[in-house]
């Protein structure tokens, strides 16, 4: 007779019986159909809890939780750095063969530009570790509208700074105090604040 440990047999009726019940910041709850919090398993106390560092992050192959997901872009050029031109293409199609230029970027030429897209990708991170943090406290996020400036230091050339400006519709129980908490761990934590970590940021908010 083979003997499965406490943990093996919530693992089986996890699969038997499980559904996922809810979403925080990433962090999915598993539970059974009469409802009770499952122990034993996962990274946290009184709870089976499973990390999920990816989207969509519901999946039926419990194996497949951890993963790295790969994005891409791609860019091509043609020409010297004055005269020439090329185009940026986005995995998500998004941006499709988009052009970009000197004039672009060192002037006010038509097209996009390496800063621009750092500034749009900081935006949409940092406005989303935000919505998301609340969430694990309990607050749903009403309008968060966040613009990202980059200072792009022509004379180096180097990216001085980037100012994030957060405007936000009132949450009721959620003081403009605990509120800043939240936007400065979300300043701090977002996955693109921290690939440029060495660059001087700032925030300001309105709430």
């Amino acid at each position: 007779m083979v003997k499965r440990s406490k943990t093996q047999s919530i693992a089986s009726k996890i699969a038997i019986f499980g559904l996922f019940d809810k979403c925080r910041d990433h962090l999915y709850f598993l539970k059974t159909r009469n409802g009770r919090q499952i122990e034993g398993m996962g990274g946290g106390v009184g709870t089976a809890q499973f990390f999920f560092h990816t989207y969509p992050p519901i999946h039926k192959d419990f194996t497949n939780h951890y993963k790295t997901m790969k994005r891409t872009a791609s860019a091509h050029w043609k020409g010297d750095l004055k005269s020439g031109k090329g185009e940026i293409t986005t995995q998500s199609s998004t941006l499709n063969n988009t052009q970009y230029s000197f004039n672009a970027r060192f002037a006010e030429g038509t097209g996009t530009n390496p800063e621009e897209l750092i500034a749009a990708a900081h935006a949409g991170c940092f406005t989303m570790a935000l919505s998301a943090a609340l969430g694990q406290a309990g607050h749903t996020a009403n309008d968060l509208t966040t613009k990202a400036i980059v200072d792009f230091d022509t004379s180096g050339p180097k990216i001085a700074g980037i100012a994030l400006e957060l405007n936000a519709s009132k949450i009721d129980g959620l003081s403009a105090d605990d509120f800043k908490k939240f936007a400065e761990g979300a300043k701090e934590n977002c996955p693109i604040s921290k690939a440029l970590a060495a660059v001087p940021m700032t925030l300001t908010i309105n709430y």
